[in-house]
């Protein structure tokens, strides 16, 4: 399993949002840090080929 870093899309990476009428607060999404961690399952290609497979034409 890998874990990767983003910018977190919420904030755009402040960290902050800013409120409506008036003021700002802490990012809920990534807790104050501007980044998002997600993690990740590598898989092989055939295993990607059988889940995928009969979707396109059933």
């Amino acid at each position: 399993m890998r874990v990767t870093t983003r910018t977190c899309v919420y904030c755009e990476g402040n960290g902050y949002v800013q409120l409506l009428l008036g003021g700002t607060e802490r990012c809920y999404m990534c807790g104050g840090t501007g980044q998002t961690e997600e993690e990740e399952e590598e898989r092989d290609a055939a295993a990607v080929e059988r889940v995928n497979f009969g979707r396109c034409c059933s």
